[in-house]
């Protein structure tokens, strides 16, 4: 996974930006959880999410908070995730899918097309040959030109000719909006510039008998009615079966195919339109595009021993043999770098170890993640070990997810029931059970002293459940929070807390109560 910026962003890269990228797949697929938080000083901004390749989802996200958006995967494929920074500032119709395609190069074993279909431009009426040589370039179905009923592929430019003083005039409409407009002095080539920003432009051959109004002369734009997509690593020698065909349904002016995984090597790609009556265009439009398999990412990736002074990690080899190491380290609680590695390790097999660079700055939290290399590529993957120091530089136990208050009820004897919710999606470290802290809302939570602690239950795709009860010393109002802890005695570091009203004292009885018969 990668994040990635423009021109409102912040300068640099996405990824030296957002903190614990991660992604969460539901069980049996088809869906999945995107997570991250900006680091702080990033303010509220809004971020693109990218999924092999494809625009999947927006989200707004604050710095230093974690956000979450749920996208459509499809089970059992790689899944590549990428985030770009829109900026500070909405704009819905900006796309950065470029930059997103660029990374999916970095590491995709498939082909990725992308094309415009272009249309041929035929003239309709003008028997007295007046206009020529048409060049008309920006059209865009359902946009600028008018559909041509019951042909998705064709749309309708109506054309106006005149005369003043010898001054000739064209003039192209959409409709009755009138999209491209040129004037000149005589006979010859006349320029069409857009008009009310239609983006329609291009020139004509003016040859000036009688003029035509408007609605005797058109322009039909015949888009293509399919494409055949041809890729192969053997030189493409036509004609030829394509691998596959995109056809138009006249709803985009932009075309976009992924091909399955491939073998790595050098393919030759050609694109040929096909016109609606089966005519295919005489030069495919050829490219060729090396795929390379990128190595399989080191799994297992672990804190050993070491502590701050000479922290020792550890991962299994990647599947892909002769696999070399990238190991980025952050400094404390700041992005991983992932332009200059902070150590390299090279092939083996079984568990690999490395000792990092040493850190400073304690008490925090080091990011680390490890990538292998092979053919000079390296795997994309963002998992991240987080390693955190106390005070003295020692490495604190993995620590468990915040838990979330579900649900706060009270009852006589100043007894507060809390329903708590649990993620297990990315967690360090597995909770052993919950914790419930209860102090007047004028005291300091006490962390080390908690109120009541319930085991959670068994994981339901993911999520634990727990409930907590305790009783208040007297009436008044409570902060009420909650903590996971681990087997070993680890809490999470969660600081939230709600407030509740806890009270033994009966309510006033009522006043000006006046009973009386009555028929409803």
């Amino acid at each position: 996974m990668t994040p990635g910026m423009r021109t409102s962003s912040f300068p640099g890269s996405v990824e030296d930006a957002v903190l614990d990228l991660a992604l969460s797949v539901a069980p049996g697929g088809g869906s999945a959880c995107v997570r991250f938080r900006p680091a702080a000083g990033y303010g509220g901004r809004r971020y693109a999410v990218y999924v092999n390749g494809r625009r999947a989802a927006a989200v707004q996200a604050r710095e230093d908070e974690t956000a979450a958006v749920n996208v459509a995967v499809t089970p059992g494929a790689d899944i590549s995730v990428h985030l770009e920074d829109l900026g500070d500032w909405i704009d819905p119709g900006y796309d950065p899918v470029f930059t997103a395609r660029y990374f999916e190069e970095l590491s995709a074993a498939q082909l990725s097309f992308a094309w415009n279909g272009l249309p041929e431009i035929v003239q309709r009426g003008d028997a007295n040959g007046q206009l020529a040589n048409w060049s008309i370039a920006g059209l865009k179905r359902c946009s600028n030109c008018a559909a041509l009923p019951n042909w998705p592929t064709r749309a309708l430019l109506g054309v106006e000719l005149s005369d003043a003083a010898g001054v000739r005039t064209v003039t192209l409409y959409a409709g009755n909006a009138p999209v491209a407009h040129g004037s000149r002095t005589g006979d010859g080539v006349l320029a069409l510039s857009e008009q009310k920003g239609s983006g329609v432009s291009g020139s004509v051959t003016v040859a000036y008998t009688s003029g035509a109004a408007k609605g005797a002369v058109f322009l039909e734009a015949r888009w293509p009615g399919s494409y055949q997509l041809h890729y192969a690593t053997a030189a493409l020698n036509f004609p030829r079966t394509p691998e596959t065909v995109s056809d138009d349904d006249g709803r985009s002016n932009r075309f976009r195919f992924s091909s399955a995984p491939l073998a790595a090597g050098l393919y030759h790609t050609a694109i040929v339109p096909m016109s609606d009556t089966g005519i295919a265009a005489s030069a495919p439009v050829a490219q060729d595009v090396s795929v390379a398999e990128p190595p399989a990412p080191p799994p297992n990736l672990v804190y050993q021993s070491g502590n701050a002074a000479a922290t020792v990690i550890a991962w299994t080899a990647s599947a892909t043999p002769g696999a070399t190491y990238n190991i980025y380290a952050s400094a404390l609680n700041e992005p991983v770098n992932l332009g200059a590695p902070a150590a390299t390790h090279g092939a083996g097999t079984g568990t690999l170890t490395q000792v990092l660079p040493a850190s400073t700055g304690y008490p925090g939290l080091r990011r680390v993640i490890v990538r292998a290399i092979s053919g000079g590529f390296e795997d994309q993957n963002a998992n991240i070990l987080r390693i955190e120091y106390d005070a003295s530089g020692n490495v604190v136990p993995a620590r468990p997810n915040a838990p979330h208050i579900r649900a706060i009820s009270v009852s006589a004897g100043r007894t507060i029931s809390v329903k708590a919710l649990y993620h297990d999606a990315e967690a360090d470290a597995a909770p052993q059970d919950a914790l419930l802290f209860l102090v007047p809302e004028s005291s300091a939570l006490d962390y080390a002293s908690p109120a009541a602690s319930a085991a959670w239950s068994a994981p339901v795709a993911g999520v634990r459940e727990a409930t907590l009860s305790a009783v208040a010393a007297a009436d008044g109002f409570y902060k009420v929070a909650l903590r996971a802890r681990t087997g070993g005695g680890t809490q999470d570091t969660n600081t939230d807390w709600e407030r509740a009203y806890l009270s033994d004292d009966p309510p006033p009885a009522a006043a000006n109560v006046e009973a009386l018969a009555s028929r409803g």
